[in-house]
């Protein structure tokens, strides 16, 4: 990996956005034009709220990285955001195909079909995502608020019961089974 893209991961992962900047623009001295540094521009731009960018930089390094997952989820982060969940669907389905193992990614879907009111559809999805990821903490908490929307506190409360019982070391279920317990 060429060092400049490695120092843009990195300030990318710890959020440092000023320093991504600075080396971004140092970057594209050295790298046009390379694919790469075009899906981290679009990443960047997508943590700075800059989503036209944002899509643009991630579009233009699809044609180019048709096969990365990781593109096409942040792609589909941005569709979300931009209220555009059919394009998102589209782009997180793309992910999910190159990588099916992506507790985030499926995570994603469920977000956007709960965007477009598929409901039964999300919830399907959250199954999914906890019985293959089966610490994925979001999924569960998605999960479980669908499930309390829907008058059905006793499943939510089962729900969070049998991760504590697969996971008795995690503090997160057990505070939550407390919460809606009301203890």
């Amino acid at each position: 990996m060429k060092p400049e893209i490695k120092k843009i991961k990195e300030n990318l992962q710890v959020n440092d956005l000023q320093a991504t900047e600075k080396n971004i623009n140092h970057a594209r001295k050295h790298l046009k034009n390379y694919p790469l540094l075009i899906a981290l521009e679009g990443i960047y731009y997508t943590q700075t709220g800059d989503f036209e960018k944002a899509l643009s930089a991630l579009a233009t390094a699809a044609h180019s990285m048709p096969r990365d997952p990781v593109l096409f989820y942040n792609l589909a982060e941005v569709l979300r955001a931009m209220g555009r969940p059919k394009a998102a669907e589209e782009a997180i389905r793309k992910s999910l195909h190159i990588n099916p193992f992506n507790p985030f990614a499926i995570y994603e879907l469920a977000q956007i079909e709960t965007l477009q009111g598929k409901h039964s559809e999300a919830i399907m999805t959250l199954f999914k995502c906890i019985k293959d990821f089966s610490l994925f903490f979001p999924a569960y908490v998605a999960l479980a608020q669908y499930l309390i929307a829907d008058n059905q506190t006793a499943l939510a409360i089962k729900l969070y019961e049998t991760a504590v019982a697969g996971a008795p070391e995690e503090q997160f279920f057990k505070d939550r089974l407390r919460e809606l317990k009301g203890l």
